[in-house]
């Protein structure tokens, strides 16, 4: 029997219906409360709500993309297809589906309409699943690129019953934690590859949890190409006697290896089809915690202070500073709580390392800010690790506050 065919038996087959949790209590749909699973439905029912909103007739969803009047003229062949342009420079979505359309990167147009093609096409996998999914056709491609953070989206939200069953407002609590906190939101709504990105490290750890490590492996080696991060989510086979066992090192050294091929495999092709990438990723990283302070101060007044200094509270600021808020209490929960026989604490502790080095380029802006997408993973590890007892219900809601954020922007 395939390995393939015995995972679908064993696991997907026991999680929905026998449903066993992360950690052999009962998970799933299996033990659901009425209005608990309720609840979780409305989640659902809210976020198909908002994406119905920015549907257009003609053009599908393609106001996810961004793409922005004051960038360079998009490829020919996108040009084409109707689709959706802002009065601004855009966002990222615009490269990437460009790159969709041939992810060979061997059309010169590339090299002109997009701002730094060689960095750019570093995360593939998206774009690279679009092209299958569109069959080669640039308005099918287009439609599907728009469509794969919203499906990754409902994948994940499937997933997470793993950990997060419809048993208890504790676990509705942590799932819409997860599923709508702000950089989530981003993700979807800018047709980013966060979303796909963390279902795939989910996924990873999910195998991992159910024995599976070679198919973990395997994730977390494709994920590389969603995302450069994801392959921090490698630390999850770092188990403690692992680490102090000299005789498994060469496995761990093994699993990186294999975990890292794929992606230094496409910088290489990268660099042989379109040359070297120029300064893109500058400011990415600094000293521990500077990028953080700065951002603190920059946020507390914009939020609470004008130009002139005087007092002038704004909403927008005032909601990241409460998201920068969440990111720093999930950092000191997995600092000062070490759980080294979790593997979701071994990878958010991981990226809560990432969190003190990243630089000004992750942290700036008063509205999108890059470290909420990038450390979504931190804050899934953060609510699957946070104890279930009363006394640690502020602990997690500090956590989720840009989940209360989001709820208030979208409902009021």
């Amino acid at each position: 029997m395939s390995p393939l065919r015995l995972f679908r038996l064993s696991s997907l087959r026991a999680f929905f219906r026998k449903g066993f949790g992360p950690s052999g209590g009962k998970g799933g749909l299996k033990g659901s409360k009425p209005l608990v699973l309720l609840a979780y439905l409305m989640i659902v029912g809210v976020f198909l709500w908002v994406l119905s909103s920015f549907y257009i007739p003609g053009k599908g969803f393609t106001y996810f993309v961004f793409f922005g009047d004051k960038q360079p003229p998009v490829i020919s062949d996108l040009q084409k297809v109707d689709h959706y342009v802002r009065e601004d420079p855009g966002y990222d979505g615009q490269f990437y589906v460009q790159i969709a359309i041939d992810p060979t990167l061997r059309n010169p147009e590339l090299r002109t309409s997009i701002d730094n093609l060689p960095y750019r096409a570093r995360r593939i996998l998206t774009s690279g699943i679009a092209y299958v999914m569109g069959g080669g056709k640039p308005e099918r491609i287009l439609h599907a690129y728009t469509l794969l953070s919203p499906i990754a989206w409902f994948a994940l939200a499937a997933l997470l019953l793993f950990w997060f069953p419809p048993t208890s407002w504790s676990n509705w609590f942590r799932w819409s934690g997860v599923l709508f906190t702000s950089g989530m939101w981003t993700s979807v709504l800018r047709a980013l590859s966060d979303c796909p990105s963390l279902l795939l490290v989910a996924i990873g750890v999910f195998l991992f949890e159910r024995r599976r490590p070679f198919l973990a492996t395997l994730v977390l080696a494709v994920s590389g190409l969603a995302k450069e991060t994801n392959i921090l989510g490698a630390t999850l086979f770092a188990r403690r006697e692992s680490v102090l066992s000299p005789r498994q090192w060469p496995v761990l050294i093994l699993r990186g290896a294999l975990i890292l091929a794929p992606l230094v495999l496409w910088l290489l092709y990268i660099e042989k089809v379109v040359g070297l990438a120029g300064s893109g990723g500058g400011g990415n990283f600094s000293w521990p915690f500077v990028g953080w302070a700065k951002q603190v101060v920059a946020l507390w007044c914009g939020a609470f202070f004008n130009e002139a200094s005087d007092f002038s509270f704004q909403l927008t600021p005032f909601r990241c500073l409460l998201g920068v808020l969440a990111l720093t209490v999930q950092f000191i929960y997995l600092v000062v709580r070490p759980q080294w026989e979790s593997a979701w604490w071994r990878v958010g502790i991981t990226f809560a390392l990432l969190m003190a080095v990243i630089g000004d380029a992750v942290w700036e802006g008063d509205a999108n800010i890059a470290a909420f997408r990038v450390l979504l993973p931190m804050q899934l590890a953060f609510n699957v690790l946070v104890p279930y007892s009363r006394r640690w219900w502020p602990v997690l809601v500090m956590g989720n506050l840009s989940l209360l954020t989001e709820l208030y922007t979208i409902l009021f």
